[in-house]
């Protein structure tokens, strides 16, 4: 693709790839990101922009987004980003899963609104309104999303 006086090619592929993911989300009718979410999903789909959009100020929090959005797009970014209430029998179905793959019954789940955490570990699995569970580690996202926390579980503590 060929450049313009003083403008890199580089850029102009930039400026079209954007624009087609752009036009992607808006024939599938979701919301518009705002600014700070579209910086996110560009430094996650662009890994070359993530220093030129990462806010000096709040970095390491803009670097766990965008690991949030390469492991589960919008919707991980917003389980990283957003606590809810989901129904009992969803956190029953996390709590039952933790209960089969701990070898120690002593170690503890700690259930708060959709996350689930290890007690002491750093293992967390948290539910996304999309119905799936997105595994984490220190606070950090730690993988794709499963539809079975057992799986996460197993996988985190194993």
């Amino acid at each position: 693709m060929p450049g313009a006086p003083g403008i890199p090619a580089e850029t102009f592929a930039l400026l079209a790839a954007n624009a087609s993911q752009a036009a992607g989300a808006l024939l599938t009718s979701q919301p518009k990101l705002t600014r700070k979410q579209d910086a996110v999903r560009l430094a996650a789909t662009r890994p070359e922009t993530a220093d030129r959009l990462r806010p000096a100020e709040n970095g390491e929090e803009f670097d766990r987004a965008v690991l949030a959005w390469r492991h589960g797009g919008r919707a991980g970014l917003d389980v990283l980003e957003t606590a809810w209430t989901p129904s009992s029998q969803a956190m029953g179905r996390a709590r039952a899963a933790f209960t089969e793959v701990v070898d120690d019954p002593g170690e503890g789940l700690d259930v708060e609104r959709n996350q689930c955490t290890v007690h002491g570990t750093g293992v967390q699995v948290r539910l996304g309104k999309d119905g799936l569970w997105y595994p984490y580690r220190d606070q950090w996202p730690a993988g794709p999303p499963e539809t079975d926390p057992g799986a996460l579980f197993a996988a985190l503590l194993g």
